[in-house]
């Protein structure tokens, strides 16, 4: 009896979570159209976020999505490491990554390194 009860319980409980989702998701799409990209930040370092943002070009139509991880790196610097997905339904975009590296002066991020430098200090 307690069983089915905490069965039932569970089942209603993703019931309700995938009716929210159901519900989100048009939100999502409106906010994407009307402002062309959704940001949302893991933290202050620049470019430590996650993005998703429409492709509109003459020869590229479709959606990307990149995602940034922080890394700590020697001298007290902190790396980001980005990868991008295409989702394309015309043209062509390969999966990309890059890394970029910062340190922390006076309450600003400057740019310590880009590129394949910063992925050697990242020990990528």
């Amino acid at each position: 009896m307690k069983i089915k009860r905490t069965l039932r319980r569970l089942g209603c409980g993703l019931l309700l979570m995938l009716w929210f989702l159901l519900l989100l998701t048009p939100c999502l799409f409106i906010v994407l159209i009307t402002q062309h990209e959704i940001v949302l930040a893991h933290s202050d370092i620049p470019e430590d976020d996650l993005r998703v943002w429409l492709i509109q070009e003459a020869d590229q139509r479709g959606f990307a999505i990149s995602n940034s991880r922080r890394v700590s790196a020697p001298n007290d610097e902190v790396c980001t490491l980005t990868d991008v997905r295409f989702f394309l339904w015309k043209g062509k975009g390969d999966p990309n990554h890059y890394c970029s590296c910062y340190v922390r002066r006076a309450d600003r991020w400057s740019s310590v390194a880009e590129g394949d430098e910063a992925c050697k200090l990242a020990g990528e």
